[in-house]
């Protein structure tokens, strides 16, 4: 947009709508309107961290079953030990998202505190 202004330039924008990301804006609500807006947004951020621990939840149970599976079936205790190694490492990676994503949540949580402070 050569020549006009961007509104948001330097905010960040999310999802399909592309709406101003609320953890990258220090504003307030300037009408009951847009703490409306502000407060659907929140429990639309809060639904997405759920799903998003409830995913990773269900891949560690669906690595479980596959494992089962897997141990059934007779293998060299080379391969055992190669596929214990990449199981420790799966399992760590999605403990790993699982805290990326709470501290994401933190983290904004403690910057709406901040920017709501008087």
């Amino acid at each position: 947009m050569v020549g006009q202004e961007w509104p948001l330039e330097g905010r960040l924008l999310c999802g399909p709508t592309l709406e101003p990301d609320p953890a990258s804006a220090k504003l307030r609500p300037t009408s009951p309107n847009e703490g409306h807006l502000a407060r659907i947004r929140l429990v639309r951020q809060k639904q997405l961290m759920a799903d998003t621990i409830g995913i990773i939840a269900k891949l560690d149970r669906k690595l479980e079953c596959y494992l089962a599976v897997q141990s059934a079936s007779p293998s060299e205790e080379s391969s055992k030990l190669i596929n214990d190694s990449a199981v420790v490492w799966i399992r760590q990676t999605l403990e790993d998202l699982a805290a990326t994503i709470e501290g994401i949540e933190a983290a904004f949580t403690a910057s709406r505190a901040e920017a709501l402070e008087p």
